[in-house]
């Protein structure tokens, strides 16, 4: 499921960083459960879950976040320097809701200006694959 993912990020968007992050409200935790880059972001990696301004803006209110340069990108992004390193410098986080809750992001990263109007109206047909691949992990540690 996760290479349908890349996939479709590719022919829809086009992106050089892409990671699915799943809410772990339990733990506390946004744990990343795909990377198209694992050298730069393994999938073993997790970080708390922060309550700020990007927070309430994806997660609470259930909006995508959208900076097309590293001026844009909120304090929150403590690691934009290392985006920028790796040229990407414009990023596009995307909400994924499963029965009204927000349960995770798919993460986009590229270079400056990349996510235009049409572009980040075409992520919406990414949105159903990224639940599945949430679901799939969700469904694996119940068995668990």
């Amino acid at each position: 499921m996760y290479a349908r993912l890349e996939q479709e990020v590719q022919q829809q968007v086009g992106a050089k960083l892409v990671t699915l992050m799943w809410l772990d409200f339990e733990a506390g935790r946004a744990r990343r459960i795909y990377t198209n880059r694992p050298d730069l972001y393994p999938t073993d990696d997790s970080k708390p879950i922060t309550k700020n301004p990007w927070h309430e803006h994806v997660i609470v209110n259930q909006n995508t976040f959208v900076a097309n340069s590293l001026d844009e990108m909120d304090e929150q992004f403590a690691d934009k320097e290392f985006f920028s390193a790796h040229g990407c410098t414009s990023v596009l986080n995307m909400p994924i809701i499963i029965d009204g809750k927000t349960v995770g992001s798919l993460n986009l990263l590229h270079e400056d200006n990349h996510f235009t109007p049409a572009r980040i109206k075409q992520t919406q047909e990414l949105v159903l694959t990224a639940m599945l691949c949430i679901m799939l992990q969700q469904s694996k540690l119940t068995k668990a």
